[in-house]
């Protein structure tokens, strides 16, 4: 019998845990000028997170005093990319990298949205990277008075459109090898 209960107990565990680890909004949302809304992720370990914009007509703010993503509870973590000419509606923001600190297990942070939260419903998609590979996802919807999030886990449907690729900042990237192979090309002309 004890052994029945110490089996479901665990079954209970397994089944209720996905339910307690996903991106999660934190009180109320902040109006002023634009609005805000805090959330809480802590599925899994990552080093980056990311929102990307589904609704048309709808954005991420950025202001002088706060980006789109901002006001993270742990140290190392700063705004990596947001709202290029590329893709307009995405931002993503990348904590201490392995090796460099620890690997994020929670989070705490903010999301900056232009309007206001008493217009239109809007949606956006979450994620949350660990070294390039997708830790978790969650699609977002705002109906003016209430969040409705669907959280995927490290498994979303084939739908979902927020890729890696997106949110990183290749232009950077391409700009460091192309300085790269400059400083090659310099150095082999000396010897030829």
């Amino acid at each position: 019998m004890i052994k029945r209960i110490i089996f479901i107990a665990v079954m209970c565990a397994f089944v209720a845990a996905p339910a307690l680890a996903d991106l999660v909004p934190i009180g109320e949302p902040v109006e002023g000028g634009s609005w805000e809304q805090r959330f809480y992720e802590d599925l899994g370990t990552y080093n980056m997170v990311a929102v990307k914009m589904i609704t048309s007509l709808d954005s991420f703010e950025h202001t002088l005093i706060k980006a789109s993503l901002s006001n993270f509870d742990n140290t190392g973590w700063s705004l990596l990319y947001e709202n290029g000419p590329k893709y307009p509606t995405i931002a993503s923001a990348q904590g201490p990298l392995a090796g460099n600190g620890p690997i994020q297990g929670w989070l705490y942070f903010d999301i900056q949205f232009a309007g206001s939260k008493s217009g239109n419903p809007l949606t956006f998609e979450f994620a949350s990277y660990k070294n390039s590979v997708l830790n978790s996802a969650a699609t977002c919807t705002w109906t003016p008075g209430s969040w409705a999030i669907i959280n995927y886990g490290a498994s979303p449907p084939s739908s979902f459109s927020l890729k890696y690729y997106e949110v990183v900042p290749v232009p950077a990237a391409v700009l460091l090898g192309i300085l790269g192979f400059c400083v090659a090309g310099v150095k082999l002309r000396k010897f030829a």
